[in-house]
């Protein structure tokens, strides 16, 4: 049910390049498009979320608005159905009533409040920006309001900015009273990314958009279509562009939870609390399944931290990095990570911890935390200018090439780190293209041959957009 009693201001945002992708749908829902009599299971919808007062109210005002053109709704209305038949949301690829400046416009997304919160939004978006792109339609507007802020949330994630300026719709742009609200209602890193994101006016969306932004706006879109949970964060280091979808997320780590370790350790040694140079032994009770090399040697093997490091990062030792777990400690590194601003990345188990797995304990990450360790390490701001150095040169020394780098083979250097599991892929790294980025993927309980495949496709086509090609 809307909550009323927050302060209504006008919201228009606007999303180009409605890239056609397969909306990911829960258990026991479909889509359809309108039949005649939806309209009643419009209206019920609408009146339980409070969008109307009546259900009468509400049909009255559908008839009057859409019911003149019945084959414009069997082409343009949505609707998401349960198992048995019955109506649980609608979403309409509309258009505004301007002539002088007309533009599609997403209409009246809707959820029964009993089916909110598995996905129907999301999924009824997703679907509503394919209609538009199969009549090649764009940009698409769309306008809300504060009291829908959860929504406004789901918007910013599939691609619509918000409006600063002049917008083609009739209403009054009320933006700046709109984010002062919603800083009431969302965190403060997520109205700063709102804010950041935000466009001044209609005539700049309507400009032919950089290939930059229509790869990513692809990436977005393809990811609606791969299962599981899946996470990605993109920023060029050159113009400050930034990109993400569920980037703020927890993800599982597997192997990239190795890329933090290693900067903590690094961190620490600066200090003189660690040291590069102290020499650990590895036992037979210490060596894991490989990855890595060590589990291969015959009895006891000897070598100092920063071999361990080389080896955790290179070729993603895990026994390495048990080693290193061991050294630094899992509550001193546990610190180590808040310090380093990492809030959703964890570190709270060893690699093949069967005990503490069972007991359901498992390491994380955050695409947008990780992204920013990288760019800290290329603007040579992590520590000192020698270890950031140290950092990326370890990380440039990556053998598990295959996503990132797997379509790209090496023409420019990428520093980056893997992460595999069951159904769980990962890759995160700085690409050194003219405009060098920084781009992290992260995807769990997924279809990792076709996740892997978008890494591939997705990083060589943001280099490909710096070139023209």
């Amino acid at each position: 049910m809307i909550d009323k009693t927050i302060p209504y201001y006008n919201i228009v945002m606007v999303r180009t390049g409605a890239i056609a992708a397969k909306p990911r749908l829960p258990q026991g829902i479909s889509l359809r498009r309108y039949l005649p009599g939806d309209e009643y299971a419009w209206a019920r919808m609408e009146c339980a979320v409070g969008d109307f007062d009546s259900e009468n109210e509400a049909l009255a005002y559908f008839e009057q608005c859409y019911l003149r053109d019945r084959d414009a709704l069997a082409r343009r209305m949505t609707l998401a159905v349960d198992e048995a038949g019955w109506v649980v949301g609608a979403c309409m690829a509309w258009h505004n009533e301007n002539p002088q400046n007309p533009c599609a416009v997403l209409h009246w997304l809707v959820v029964d409040p009993a089916y909110q919160g598995r996905g129907i939004g999301r999924a009824l978006c997703v679907q509503t920006l394919n209609i538009f792109a199969q009549l090649g339609e764009s940009p698409v507007c769309l306008h809300t309001q504060p009291w829908s802020y959860k929504a406004v949330r789901l918007y910013d994630s599939i691609g619509f900015r918000m409006m600063k300026g002049k917008t083609p719709l009739r209403c009054e742009n009320q933006y700046e009273q709109a984010m002062n609200t919603l800083e009431l209602l969302l965190t403060q890193e997520e109205c700063c990314w709102l804010r950041r994101r935000a466009v001044e006016a209609f005539e700049e969306e309507t400009m032919e958009k950089t290939k930059e932004l229509l790869v990513l706006e692809s990436i977005a879109a393809e990811m609606e279509s791969i299962p599981g949970h899946t996470g990605f964060y993109y920023k060029n280091l050159v113009t400050g562009l930034e990109f993400g979808v569920r980037e703020g997320e927890a993800f599982g780590a597997a192997s990239v939870i190795k890329l933090p370790l290693f900067m903590h350790v690094l961190k620490e040694s600066a200090e003189g609390r660690l040291s590069m140079e102290d020499v650990l032994t590895v036992t037979a009770e210490d060596k894991v399944p490989i990855c890595g090399a060590l589990t291969l040697f015959t009895g006891d093997v000897s070598c100092d931290v920063r071999t361990l490091c080389r080896l955790m990062i290179s070729i993603s030792d895990n026994t390495a990095t048990n080693r290193l777990i061991d050294y630094a400690t899992i509550p001193g590194a546990s610190a180590g990570f808040e310090k380093m601003g990492l809030h959703v990345t964890k570190l709270t188990r060893k690699l093949f911890d069967r005990a503490a797995s069972q007991k359901g304990l498992r390491n994380y990450i955050c695409p947008k935390e990780i992204g920013a360790l990288l760019e800290m390490l290329w603007r040579g701001e992590f520590v000192s200018e020698a270890v950031c150095k140290e950092a990326i040169d370890t990380l440039l020394l990556q053998q598990v090439d295959h996503k990132l780098n797997g379509k790209i083979c090496g023409e420019v250097a990428i520093a980056h780190k893997t992460g595999e599991d069951d159904e769980l892929s990962n890759d995160v790294g700085i690409v050194y293209a003219n405009e060098p980025f920084v781009i992290c993927f992260a995807g769990h309980d997924t279809d990792v041959y076709v996740w892997e495949d978008l890494m591939r496709r997705g990083t060589y086509d943001l280099l490909r957009a710096q070139d023209g090609e």
